[in-house]
């Protein structure tokens, strides 16, 4: 079974980020046969609406709100998993988070990921972590519940929280296996 194609909608203006998420795509691709990613034409409008209608006193975006509202748009296919870049700081039950993937169902169709006060390969581990999330790398034995979300309990694991550590930045630098086997075998369960 292929996956169904990622569906990002841009609303950063950093350059590299959509060519450091084309990089997670590929490292998920690994493992999630099909998995590509095409930018959604109405990317930039759609997020502007997402922002008018999610904005928070303290300049940060309520994630959680900003995924229902998106789930009631149209511009959704039901067949293609989701991921909205923004710049700005996004907030999930309170708390500054750098990503948040949801769906309906329980089932992960989309994810929220914000490039702020990121380097490149922090962004890169977010985005992987978070596609993680959509595509099921924790739906095996070696879960915990953190943050009301599965994660790994391997600390050298993408999957982990916190996804960005010295453990996988040195995996990331070494070219090796940013998830862990029980992850990969998750993730090619799909």
């Amino acid at each position: 079974m292929t996956a169904p194609k990622i569906e990002i909608f841009n609303g950063s203006a950093n350059l590299k980020a959509i060519d450091i998420l084309g990089r997670a795509i590929n490292e998920i691709g690994k493992y999630v046969p099909g998995a590509r990613g095409r930018l959604n034409p109405m990317g930039a409008d759609f997020i502007n609406v997402l922002k008018q209608r999610t904005g928070l006193d303290n300049g940060m975006y309520d994630a959680e709100r900003m995924m229902d509202l998106a789930f009631t748009r149209e511009v959704f296919s039901p067949k293609t998993q989701k991921i909205i870049l923004l710049d700005n700081l996004i907030s999930q039950q309170g708390r500054n988070v750098k990503g948040m993937a949801g769906g309906r169902d329980d089932e992960r169709q989309a994810a929220i990921i914000s490039t702020d006060n990121l380097g490149p390969s922090q962004f890169y581990a977010v985005c992987l972590h978070e596609m993680g999330h959509m595509y099921g790398a924790t739906a095996r034995d070696n879960q915990i519940t953190i943050n009301n979300g599965r994660h790994c309990v391997d600390e050298e694991c993408v999957m982990h929280v916190p996804g960005f550590n010295q453990r996988t930045k040195y995996k990331m630098e070494n070219n090796s296996d940013m998830y862990c086997r029980p992850c990969q075998d998750g993730l090619r369960s799909l």
